[in-house]
């Protein structure tokens, strides 16, 4: 072979390579690579309610599912018990609980975060890729729901609400929830 086959040869031997190692085309990319949910990059920030977002990957969809709002009502319940100490920190500055009181409300309240009541699935999505489902959830819970949960747990106990009824912590609870239960009536029907 002469210099220049041999050149000729190199050269587009080396397009070949460089056109099998170029990535491939966008729309190609998409199709073989799920991509995360932009609701799941960035989680809404109103205020109003805690949003926790979790994955969870399996060979079963509903696992997968059952997998990742779980683990989303742990890191909830975790944030709501928070919520309720601060709350107790509060109300004991206050003066509100003590002794017998201090111990009843600890109780009445133990069951908030377990229960998470008003929590629900904001959004979720399932992928596949080969045999195994990724699931990508987001979980909402909102503040008034564990507001509702304190202030029935202390009108449950005459002598809790008796001492914390007056605080104006309490009072800010009450207000959250009517908040809450406000934003969770169904608009009034018009008539035409």
């Amino acid at each position: 072979m002469t210099k220049h086959a041999v050149t000729g040869s190199l050269v587009i031997s080396a397009l070949i390579i460089g056109t099998l190692l170029q990535p491939a085309p966008a729309s190609a990319q998409k199709k073989s690579a799920p991509s995360v949910p932009s609701w799941f990059v960035s989680l809404p920030g109103d205020g109003h309610s805690y949003y926790v977002k979790t994955t969870a990957s399996s060979k079963d969809k509903q696992l997968a599912i059952d997998k990742a709002a779980h683990e989303a009502r742990v890191v909830l319940a975790k944030l709501v018990q928070s919520r309720v100490d601060s709350v107790r920190r509060v109300l004991d500055k206050a003066g509100a609980l003590s002794g017998e009181s201090g111990t009843r409300f600890g109780n009445a309240t133990k069951e908030i975060a377990v229960e998470l009541k008003g929590s629900r699935i904001k959004n979720h999505r399932e992928m596949k890729k080969g045999k195994t489902w990724t699931v990508y959830l987001v979980m909402e819970y909102p503040l008034g729901a564990s507001s509702e949960s304190l202030v029935h747990a202390v009108g449950e106990d005459p002598d809790i609400s008796a001492t914390v009824g007056p605080t104006e912590a309490f009072r800010a609870l009450e207000a959250e929830m009517k908040s809450y239960q406000a934003a969770k009536k169904p608009p009034p029907k018009t008539r035409k």
